[in-house]
């Protein structure tokens, strides 16, 4: 069989379910096993998106605008379509760890999930940003899906 398009960091659009429409990143590929018999990925994405901001408004408003809810869920390949975009300058650090599941593990990796997408949504455009092939791709990623 060829080799997959869904590789770590790509750009998915989630098709299926809860969050179908919105958009992830694939932080990790699962092959099919013994208890689940399909293969699946580990995808961290945006459940609600930034919202418009300009230069009027003042710091608070741009905070409170640029606000991200993240979620990270385990979902069946069928259920994902790649983009042509990746996201490689966020870090997706212990988000794979399937042993720590537990309430509180799982609030911590949101929320650590949510600062992450913040920060970057943040240093869009900056000069500091450093630059490679797939900068500008977070421009999409960040944008909410229009159908």
């Amino acid at each position: 069989m060829g080799k997959s398009v869904l590789r770590k960091n790509k750009v998915v659009i989630v098709l299926q379910g809860r969050f179908a429409g919105r958009k992830g990143v694939v932080v990790k590929v699962l092959d099919s096993d013994n208890k689940h018999g399909y293969k699946r990925c580990i995808v961290a994405g945006i459940n609600r998106y930034p919202r418009k901001i300009t230069k009027a408004m003042t710091d608070e408003t741009k905070s409170k605008r640029s606000r991200i809810k993240a979620f990270l869920r385990t979902i069946n390949v069928n259920h994902l379509m790649p983009t042509r975009y990746e996201l490689t300058d966020v870090e997706f650090k212990g988000l794979a760890d399937t042993n720590k599941n537990d309430k509180e593990a799982r609030r911590e990796k949101l929320l650590q999930l949510k600062a992450e997408f913040e920060k970057r949504f943040q240093a869009q455009g900056k000069k500091g940003l450093k630059q490679n092939k797939h900068t500008n791709d977070a421009g999409y990623f960040f944008r909410k899906l229009r159908f």
